[in-house]
């Protein structure tokens, strides 16, 4: 770029990450012909009954935006959720106070040198946010006010976003705050309409459409930002896009496209919010520099997620933690914020939680090699600590699988409801909500199967592709079942092959003398304990588990035999008891034995512990 004048309008873009147009507008007339005008955004001030010299409606504008796009049909696509001001409030207290204090000791120029980006703005609540803390940090300082508001809302935020009508509403309330401090162009460079996740890390090169230009690559950026070593803070909130929804789902190009810019960290299911935290580790100075961005509460413990985890953890230690154990946005969806300083070796991490903000204790911060971030949910939870004495895995042991949708939705026409029937042709279906400890409640309660409710659940086998027959023949011997979203792992034994699993209950299968130690080992409390520790936050809820086949073979067996031996022999007993009580009992006893093969100092406070958040067990089966 040869002279200012051009480096300004290389950061303006009228264009969106390549494959995203016409999957947001192709065949939907309201959506290319009714978007409203960029002259006619002040309207929307005036539709709100705010007049030129009035106060801003502050989140108002953005909750209008996201009722028009959703009349749309696009608010779900574009995972357009804002942030609620309180939220917004808390965590740019949390992440930029600290920093507003530091540069405040070195002076004006030293806060006015602040970088701020939003990598998904939106109608920008955040930029806002930190914009006039910054003004008021300056004018603090003695600084002219209009300089002071200059700085905060024409050169210090920088926000991204892929909604271009997002991004109009985001530059006319920068300007409007900054009250004639800021003209159009300051915030027409740095407040860009682009998807993020798709600008080069490096050696990019401007991709020009009729008139204006694509961020070439973020070192690009940096330099026009007077910023080189990167940003100083990365907040913000971005689309959450659940990859098991077709709704949401990405396309193949795009996909394609992300891991050509993420490398494996982008592969399978992997939500872009957690590439969005990888993005901001990337693109923050790696000396000092902090991110902080609202996630879903899954990408703690998912699978796919734990590229991510490494590579972020890997560059800086988590300093703080926001949970926040409430649901805070009208998306049904548990969240969280991991806040990490880059360059900094803390070895714990504050935890803070719900729209207070309220400091719960710490705990040791994560290291790159963890698996999952889900023990400071744990610890969180209120989940006890305890060593354990282990030898082995039960994957040395036995195999375990949780199926596929094909499986489920293969099933689903030729589930039938019948009470008596021949079980070799016509086997009862076991969902996860038929499963209790020890207890298997069909028949018992009527349940949900692929929107269709119940009594007597039993799949009708002659009806079944012969590949699915196959599949459904190999589930059909001794095993144990393993339910899924549960406060505890919820166990049974099948020991005569009886019972055919649905989609997602586990079934584990090993030599016949194993399957009720196996049994006991999965409900007792040090598994319990540990299996929350590792994995808590994959389920639905918050304070639920959910475990794949690979997470049950990895967890530990007892150094203790004999123990382990009388515990299976108690959980057996528990599964033929006749009364919820008597089962219970066994239950409990079981237990303590397993607390003894596994060694636990202080057993009898892990069990009171475990037996909280076992499920009430009514008294008569």
């Amino acid at each position: 770029v040869a002279d200012e004048r051009e480096q300004l309008t290389l950061f303006r873009t009228s264009s969106i990450s390549p494959n995203q147009p016409n999957d947001l507008t192709d065949g939907d007339p309201l959506l290319q012909d009714d978007l409203p005008d960029r002259s006619s955004l002040a309207e929307i001030l005036h539709d709100l009954g705010v007049a030129d010299d009035d106060p801003l409606p502050e989140g108002h504008i953005g909750e209008l935006h996201q009722l028009w796009l959703e009349s749309r049909g696009a608010r779900k696509v574009l995972g357009s959720f804002y942030t609620p001001t309180d939220i917004v409030a808390g965590l740019t207290d949390l992440t930029l106070g600290p920093m507003l204090r530091a540069r405040e000791a070195l002076g004006a120029d030293a806060v006015a040198g602040l970088r701020v980006i939003d990598p998904a703005c939106g109608s920008g609540n955040f930029l806002l946010a930190v914009a006039r803390r910054i003004e008021q940090s300056l004018t603090g300082l003695g600084m002219d006010q209009a300089m002071a508001r200059q700085h905060a809302f024409g050169r210090c935020v920088i926000g991204v976003d892929i909604d271009r009508d997002a991004i109009e509403i985001c530059r006319l309330l920068l300007i409007r705050e900054a009250w004639g401090s800021v003209t159009r162009e300051d915030v027409q460079t740095r407040v860009l309409t682009t998807d993020a996740l798709t600008v080069p890390l490096h050696g990019g090169s401007p991709v020009l459409d009729h008139t204006e230009a694509v961020i070439p690559d973020w070192p690009h950026l940096f330099e026009f930002l007077e910023s080189p070593a990167g940003f100083d803070l990365v907040i913000g909130n971005p689309p959450f896009l659940s990859q098991l929804s077709r709704d949401t789902s990405r396309s193949k190009a795009y996909s394609s496209e992300l891991s050509n810019r993420f490398g494996s960290a982008a592969s399978g299911y992997v939500d872009p919010a957690a590439l969005f935290l990888l993005l901001a580790s990337e693109i923050a100075n790696p000396n000092g520099g902090v991110v902080a961005l609202i996630q879903p509460i899954s990408t703690m413990s998912a699978r796919d997620a734990r590229r991510v985890r490494q590579e972020v953890a890997s560059k800086g230690s988590m300093s703080s933690i926001w949970i926040a154990d409430e649901r805070v946005f009208d998306a049904d969806v548990d969240v969280y914020t991991p806040v990490f300083t880059l360059g900094s070796e803390r070895n714990h991490t504050e935890i803070l939680a719900g729209r207070g903000f309220r400091k719960t204790g710490s705990d040791r911060a994560p290291e790159p090699e963890d698996p999952t971030w889900s023990s400071l949910l744990a610890t969180f939870r209120g989940v006890p600590r305890h060593e354990f004495q282990t030898i082995g895995q039960i994957g040395d042991i036995a195999d375990a699988t949780a199926d596929f949708r094909d499986q489920f939705y293969g099933l689903a026409p030729h589930v039938i409801d019948i009470c008596e029937a021949d079980s070799d042709h016509q086997p009862p279906l076991i969902t996860t909500g038929l499963i209790d400890p020890a207890h298997i409640k069909w028949g018992n309660k009527p349940v949900k199967f692929n929107k269709q409710t119940y009594r007597f659940p039993r799949v009708e086998l002659a009806d079944l592709s012969e590949k699915l027959n196959v599949w459904a023949q190999s589930r059909l011997v001794p095993k144990v079942l393993l339910a899924t979203q549960t406060r505890v792992l919820e166990a049974v034994v099948d020991p005569t092959g009886e019972f055919l699993p649905s989609v997602p209950v586990v079934t584990i299968t090993s030599d016949q003398e194993n399957l009720w130690n196996l049994a006991a080992l999965l409900v007792s409390p040090p598994i319990t304990l540990l299996a929350l520790r590792r994995h808590l936050g994959a389920a639905l809820s918050a304070d639920a588990l959910k475990l794949s086949g690979k997470d049950v073979l990895s967890l530990p067996l007892p150094e203790g035999r004999e123990s382990w031996n009388q515990a299976g022999r108690e959980f057996k007993m528990a599964t033929n008891s006749t009364t919820g009580e008597s089962r219970r009992a066994h239950l409990i006893q079981s237990g303590r034995l397993m607390c003894e093969a596994y060694q636990v100092s202080d057993a009898n406070a892990l069990i009171e512990w475990w037996q909280q958040r076992l499920p009430k067990v009514p008294s008569v089966t």
